[in-house]
């Protein structure tokens, strides 16, 4: 709408080059304290006004769901960041990286559909 706004973030964040998210853009990430964290929380981030699905947030760097959670929250300076969180999905740095190189970014993400794909390529 041309009004200028800025909003302090609670952590460094940025995306995944090579990435394609829900909105078309890469897949955002917000990078925690802790550099060697095999924790990845995904937030499929809903619109507030309507709750339709709108794009994923990548938490890495968290030692717990609660703080990935509490950072996503704090980042929303309208105090809408618990309205935003439609579901969310914590997974494995390896079921995260299988996740983006599926191609499948364009909906919620599901650690059970990862699980289900990587049993289906196995023959299980």
């Amino acid at each position: 709408n041309g009004k200028r706004w800025s909003a302090r973030l609670p952590a460094d964040y940025g995306y995944i080059r090579g990435t394609t998210g829900a909105d078309g853009d890469h897949v955002d990430v917000y990078l925690g304290p802790v550099a060697n964290s095999p924790l990845v929380v995904v937030i499929n981030q809903k619109d507030h006004r309507n709750g339709r699905f709108d794009e994923h947030k990548a938490m890495l760097g968290w030692r717990s769901e609660k703080e990935a959670i509490d950072a996503y929250v704090s980042a929303f300076s309208d105090g809408k960041g618990r309205a935003r969180i439609g579901s969310v999905e914590t997974m494995s740095l390896d079921a995260f990286r299988k996740w983006l190189k599926s191609g499948k970014n364009t909906k919620p993400v599901s650690s059970r559909a990862i699980v289900d794909r990587a049993l289906a390529l196995r023959g299980v």
